[in-house]
């Protein structure tokens, strides 16, 4: 995508007295429109969805300031914006969401909605996107997440940190496991999101890195 596209080349400048951060971005992709062509579907329930798009690969570099050091730094990011006025419908409890930077250049997003009883919604999906940016959607049939590993909180709750994912039509056996057990947001709605790793289930190699978004536990 060329620099114009989107406004890119974008800047993120945050400043502090403990940190500074100074980073350059450019999509090397061009948007992932999630859903409908960006219109994302929670339930049957009219207005439970929202508005959702991704730039799936972001070329990022600049400068990290830690105290009295200062580092050079690059490498990729991910941008996901997402809008509306409800989200879950009365029988849903919460959700797990997944974003994976494959080693390869291809990347995934996809949110398992969760029932009271525990089990997947329906209306969960996601997008897989290539190497050259063209996107396909992954629905709930598509999917089998299996937690292997908890990790609880010093309130009691109990979160998965190792999942298995299995997606059969991309050959795709994974290990998504938490880069720090403890990344748990203490904020006024608690939850727990932070950085994984994506390992292949037979051979343990490092396929990839993201991140992962779990609520209602």
């Amino acid at each position: 995508m060329g620099k114009g596209g989107h406004g890119f080349p974008w800047q993120l400048n945050i400043k502090h007295t403990k940190m500074d951060l100074d980073l350059t971005l450019t999509s090397e992709k061009k948007p992932v429109l999630q859903g409908r062509q960006g219109f994302s579907e929670k339930s049957s329930t009219p207005g439970n969805a929202s508005y959702y798009y991704s730039f799936s690969r972001l070329h990022t570099q600049g400068s990290l300031r830690l105290n009295d050091k200062t580092f050079t730094v690059s490498g990729g990011s991910w941008l996901d914006r997402e809008w509306g006025s409800s989200q879950l419908d009365e029988n849903q409890l919460g959700w797990d969401w997944f974003s994976i930077q494959l080693n390869d250049n291809q990347e995934m997003m996809y949110y398992q909605l969760r029932d009271k009883d525990g089990k997947p919604h329906p209306a969960s999906e996601g997008k897989w996107t290539n190497q050259n940016g063209e996107s396909q959607t992954i629905n709930t049939h598509d999917i089998e997440l299996t937690p292997i590993k908890w990790w609880q909180s010093e309130d009691g709750k109990r979160f998965p940190i190792r999942w298995r994912l299995d997606y059969p039509n991309k050959n795709s056996h994974w290990i998504v496991e938490a880069m720090v057990d403890d990344q748990y947001m203490t904020t006024l709605v608690r939850y727990w999101e932070g950085a994984v790793r994506v390992l292949d289930v037979k051979s343990q190699k490092v396929l990839g890195v993201g991140y992962l978004e779990m609520t209602g536990y």
